[in-house]
Order: C-alpha cells, then sequence, then structure tokens
C-alpha cells in the first residue's frame, strides 16, 4: 500500500501540463512519424549508394557498384533517369529528414539530379534520387535487374563516371 501512496504522492499537483504535452507529442508522431520514416530511408538509400561510389572510385570492390548490394528491400528492375526533371513540384521532408524543397529545385535546375526506380512485378517498390556531382550515370539505358545493375566506377577529371558492366550472358546491359 505504501507504494501506492508513494506513486500518487510522485504525480504532478497540475496533471494537465504533462497529460498536454504527452498528447501534442503523440499527435506530431501521428502526423509526422511515417514521413519521418520514408524521408529517413530515401536518405538513408541515398548515402549507402554515395559511400558505395566513393568507395568504388577509389578501388574498393573491384571499382564496382552493385546496386543490389546498396539496397535493402526486394526489386527487379531498375530504371535510371539522368537530368531527371519532374513535372510537378515534389514536396521536400520537413526538418532536415532530407532533401528540402529548394535543394531539390537546385539540383533540377543544374541537372544535377538523377533518379533510379524501383519496381517488383510492375509496381513501385521504391526510388532514389542521386546528385550527379556525387556519380553520374552514363550510358545508362536499362532496365537493369538485381544481376546486370553493376557499374564501373571511373575517376575523369574529379567526376566520378558510372558505366554499366556489359555482362556474359545477358545480351548487354
Amino acid at each position: 500500500m505504501s507504494k501506492l501512496r508513494r506513486a500518487l504522492d510522485s504525480l504532478p499537483a497540475r496533471p494537465a501540463v504533462f497529460i498536454s504535452a504527452a498528447l501534442i507529442v503523440g499527435v506530431l508522431l501521428y502526423r509526422y512519424g511515417g514521413e519521418y520514416l520514408d524521408c529517413s530511408a530515401h536518405a538513408g538509400l541515398r548515402d549507402r549508394l554515395h559511400r558505395a561510389v566513393e568507395q568504388a572510385a577509389g578501388g574498393a570492390n573491384g571499382g564496382r557498384v552493385v546496386l543490389a548490394e546498396v539496397t535493402d528491400f526486394a526489386w527487379s528492375r531498375a530504371d535510371i533517369q539522368v537530368n531527371f526533371k519532374p513535372e510537378v513540384e515534389v514536396p521536400g521532408c520537413p526538418l532536415g529528414w532530407d532533401w528540402s524543397t529548394e535543394e531539390r529545385a537546385a539540383l533540377v535546375a543544374d541537372d544535377l539530379l538523377t533518379v533510379i526506380v524501383f519496381s517488383q512485378n510492375g509496381a513501385l517498390v521504391n526510388f532514389l534520387e542521386y546528385r550527379s556531382d556525387w556519380g553520374v550515370f552514363r550510358d545508362a539505358a536499362g532496365p537493369f535487374t538485381p544481376e546486370t545493375a553493376v557499374f564501373a566506377a571511373t575517376d575523369e577529371g574529379g567526376s566520378v563516371i558510372l558505366s554499366p558492366v556489359r555482362q556474359p550472358g545477358t545480351g548487354g546491359s
């Protein structure tokens, strides 16, 4: 009984302040929780690709970037669009969770936005926005499969060029 009394005595005299704060946090989590997960997942995917490109340009992994090793989800097709220009304004993520609307607009204006679209059985699975000043996909007409999405990373005058590796038995890309 004394434990219960001590627990009740430890409650604040004005619980409305704490209930209000908990309610606000709950509403914010409800409103932004899914958006945060989506935004941070896109930022994480882009960071993994960027690290793989940097490492391959430095000679790691045989100088190759294997897209299937960068992704953490199932996909059967990847399409790469270099110098992507969206037809509508794409909203940015709040609070720096990923690129802002302004940052994306600047990349589009400077022809520095590459988009990789991943699909499985004809349905969109995920997409990746990538900065072309981090790595330029060249001759990347796809589609690519997880087996064929392998790119040689070469440093050409300070720019990393990512070119598809022709693999035997795949008919090209």
